[in-house]
């Protein structure tokens, strides 16, 4: 990849700081790192980031860093960029004419070139595929790619440093599985406090609970949703057992009458990348009355993916490519329902582009893509924004699951150990959740019964068969429309978008709940964003119930990504 560009300074915008040139040798560090078990953050990082640099030279030093972070190197003519292993962190470039990097591409472009796809993409799963965003010209840095810029030519080229391996050999040890956990969790300086945790009913959050237990290390838990939700109630029985300190947040309906009219959301979209991905908003509120304790945030983010939950019968019987993208569609791209032809096809167009960029590496094994095409979109983006906001308030993050060491070791064991969590679920019943922290295995979780062993996977049912033609016939969700609503998933929703009875909401028309997304039409269709705008003008002719919770805050953004008041 290579551009025409003059020699100049290299315009660099990272974290809190404004944007400056990085003239001369040096460096630019944003982000935490785990060495010697010991969690780094701040002034800290940078500094043993720029002591591995000076030791080992930039290529040697990131296969010695672990952690989540972005960094620029300047010295002799050339810059060097990139991010972690994972991408926990975005960073975006544009040569135009000289090289600018941005922590966040909306701080600095006021008028986006939206195209079709990428909207289309947003209004279909809340992320853009590959590494555009809705500004033209500005690219994404891919995670474990180190960027290379020579100043003097102007040409950009990059090298991959660091990939998980995507064809699977190993067997599931358990002493070396836990003491991978245990690493996955390092200690904090005294001057740091606690972790701070928010825990639900699932099985993410409570293992790194047991993780801490087991290390002694000092922990908080939080928990917010609405009341009655069973991931808001097992929560207080298990800190309650295990003597922890625990908060409860209400989601109330008081907050929900006025959460769209209030600053609370413009303030939330400044924090978001909103070039790429749209935020998880549910856990703003909560998080917003947290931000004056200085604790580190730890969330459980992907473990679940991390260790399987996704593979599942169709994907494991998916044998070609075209296949994958047909399974890619219904899987990530039905958040809200497929509105016409076109507006698929131009979805099935980019998934297939962003699988090509992807199958030479995975020898088009579709597992193996899948694999690939879940890390480099769906989880990252997701939980970059859904991270971002603990910088924006003013709270450190750390994301355990996405230690190096441990996704290479969950990367490297067999299919049949990942699938259904196999390993993972396995291991937490027999071995983690014991002794003291048995409360953790007896009280419910809203995820999995650890007393059954789960199934191998074989070949879809009956029942699995029938289930998904049905949605691959009713992706507009007619069943819903027509039939009695279940609530199950819209409960903090609900909450948040209206005061009316829940039944009541459900049947309105999404252009009653959301009467910005007029306005919107008009705006994509003045962008060219044709397909876009049909889709929206479709949605809004719709019940609210035909919406699942993540299409109802695509809905809500939308006026606010496109600036319309």
């Amino acid at each position: 990849m290579g551009a025409e560009a003059t020699p100049g300074p290299v315009r660099v915008r990272l974290g809190d700081a404004r944007e400056s040139d990085l003239e001369g040798a040096g460096y630019l560090f944003d982000g935490y790192l785990v060495a010697d078990d010991a969690l780094l953050v701040g002034p800290e990082a940078s500094d043993h980031f720029g002591l591995v640099l000076a030791r080992h030279g930039i290529e040697e030093a990131l296969d010695r860093l672990n952690g989540s972070y972005r960094y620029v190197v300047k010295q002799e003519g050339w810059v060097w960029f990139g991010i972690d292993h994972f991408g926990g962190a975005a960073l975006f470039y544009q040569l135009d004419p000289v090289l600018s990097l941005l922590d966040d591409p909306s701080a600095r472009v006021r008028n986006p070139d939206y195209s079709d796809a990428a909207v289309c993409c947003l209004l279909a799963s809340g992320f853009t595929l590959d590494d555009e965003t809705i500004y033209s010209g500005i690219r994404e840095c891919g995670s474990g790619v180190l960027y290379a810029f020579e100043t003097a030519t102007g040409q950009l080229s990059q090298r991959t440093w660091f990939k998980f391996n995507l064809h699977p050999q190993g067997d599931c040890d358990p002493d070396e599985l836990e003491a991978a956990l245990m690493r996955s969790l390092p200690r904090l300086a005294p001057r740091e406090g606690s972790y701070l945790l928010p825990l639900s009913g699932g099985l993410d959050s409570r293992t790194i609970l047991a993780l801490a237990l087991k290390r002694r290390q000092p922990l908080e838990a939080f928990t917010y949703g609405v009341p009655a939700a069973r991931d808001h109630t097992i929560p207080g029985r298990i800190c309650a057992e295990l003597g922890l300190r625990h908060t409860t947040i209400p989601t109330t309906r008081a907050e929900g009458e006025v959460w769209f009219e209030s600053a609370d959301m413009r303030e939330m979209v400044k924090a978001m990348h909103l070039g790429r991905s749209l935020p998880e908003e549910s856990d703003w509120r909560p998080m917003a009355r947290l931000a004056s304790r200085p604790f580190v945030v730890c969330p459980g983010h992907g473990g679940d993916w991390l260790t399987g939950s996704f593979i599942d019968a169709r994907l494991l019987h998916t044998r070609t490519l075209e296949g994958l993208v047909e399974y890619l569609l219904d899987f990530h791209c039905s958040l809200t329902a497929i509105s016409s032809p076109g507006f698929a096809e131009l979805l099935r167009e980019s998934i297939r582009r962003s699988l090509a960029a992807i199958a030479p590496d995975c020898g088009e094994d579709p597992l193996a893509c899948a694999e690939r095409w879940n890390l480099e979109h769906r989880q990252r983006k997701y939980i970059v924004n859904s991270a971002r906001k603990y910088r924006y308030l003013g709270m450190h993050m750390y994301l355990p699951f996405f230690d190096r060491n441990l996704m290479a070791l969950f990367m490297d064991l067999k299919t049949r150990h990942r699938t259904r969590q196999r390993a993972y679920v396995g291991f937490l019943g027999a071995r983690l959740y014991t002794g003291r922290l048995a409360a953790l295995r007896r009280i419910d979780n809203t995820r999995w019964d650890l007393d059954v062993d789960p199934p191998e996977m074989g070949r879809p049912s009956t029942r699995e068969v029938l289930h998904q033609r049905l949605r691959g016939i009713d992706r507009r969700k007619y069943r819903k429309r027509f039939l009695v609503s279940y609530m199950e998933g819209y409960e903090d929703a609900a909450a948040m978008l209206s005061s009316r009875d829940k039944a009541c909401f459900l049947r309105q028309k999404v252009d009653e709940a959301f009467p910005l997304l007029h306005p919107c039409v008009e705006q994509l269709r003045g962008l060219g964003c044709e397909e876009s705008a049909r889709h929206v003008s479709w949605t809004l002719r719709q019940q609210v119930s035909q919406m699942n919770p993540v299409g109802l805050f695509i809905c809500a953004f939308l006026p606010y990504l496109l600036e319309v008041e």
